[in-house]
């Protein structure tokens, strides 16, 4: 079923009820540090599956958010 009508079924579509979301890509993002005052490391983070998989490989108390590019 593909409720939004974007040519991709619910089951993979990240936003099924958007017809102009349906994937996230996370081999191009930006990086938006939430507590500049704080001064730990850095996360590291693993992209894998062109972009559609990632992972946090080294925990930090650095509050970080990704936000990655929507393809339709």
């Amino acid at each position: 079923m593909d409720t939004d009508g974007d040519r991709v079924i619910n089951n993979d579509d990240h936003c099924p009820l958007i017809a102009n979301i349906g994937a996230l890509n996370m081999s191009s993002y930006i990086v938006i540090n939430l507590d500049p005052t704080l001064t730990a490391d850095d996360p590291i983070w693993e992209i894998k599956d062109d972009g559609r998989e990632i992972r946090q490989l080294a925990i930090t108390e650095k509050p970080l958010m990704l936000i990655g590019q929507f393809s339709s």
